[in-house]
């Protein structure tokens, strides 16, 4: 019988993967500035009284708020919060930074990453979980929210409906979250 620490590990590994497959189809080498991976869109739609961009947002159930942070450097790392996990790659970090990441109570998956503004030189993986969502589906995206809640950008994602995670290169920090 498998043990769950066995279980979390083989998790983890799946996770890596996906970033790594998603890195390598998005061509997420030395990155100055947007990649091809990233579409722009125009204004968002705002959040409402209930949290959510209508149409964009993948309902989930209600989120428990989570934090954590992890001291991250040139040789890279990874920072887990709750079942979400940034990975950081080599290269990416000129210099050790302390990076936290806030999970929000809310009714959908997000997660808002500081320090506010950070850029990579790689881009890092981000994959979120997607435990009690809606199947976002070959649809899915990682979307990144302006502070109104407007979507600035929508990032192509990897979708692992077995193991309800979503994961997406990165390049800067900011809000997070999963949609299609």
């Amino acid at each position: 019988m498998r043990s769950s620490r066995s279980a979390s590990a083989n998790v983890r590994r799946f996770a890596i993967l996906a970033i790594l497959a998603v890195g390598l189809a998005c061509g997420t080498g030395d990155v100055a500035g947007p990649t091809p991976h990233l579409t722009m869109r125009g204004p968002g739609r705002s959040f409402g009284s209930s949290g959510t961009v209508a149409g964009r947002l993948v309902a989930c159930e209600q989120r428990e708020a989570v934090a954590d942070s992890a001291l991250i450097g040139p040789t890279g790392g990874t920072l887990r919060v709750g079942n979400n996990e940034l990975v950081v790659p080599p290269g990416a970090l000129l210099g050790t930074v302390m990076l936290r990441g806030e999970v929000p109570t809310d009714t959908v998956a997000s997660i808002r990453l500081y320090p506010e503004g950070l850029t990579f030189n790689r881009a890092a993986g981000l994959v979120l979980d997607a435990q009690g969502c809606a199947d976002p589906g070959t649809a899915a995206k990682i979307l990144y929210l302006d502070d109104a809640g407007s979507v600035l950008e929508e990032i192509d994602a990897y979708y692992t409906p077995w193991l309800k995670r979503v994961a997406a290169p990165i390049t800067h920090f900011s809000r997070y979250a999963l949609g299609v």
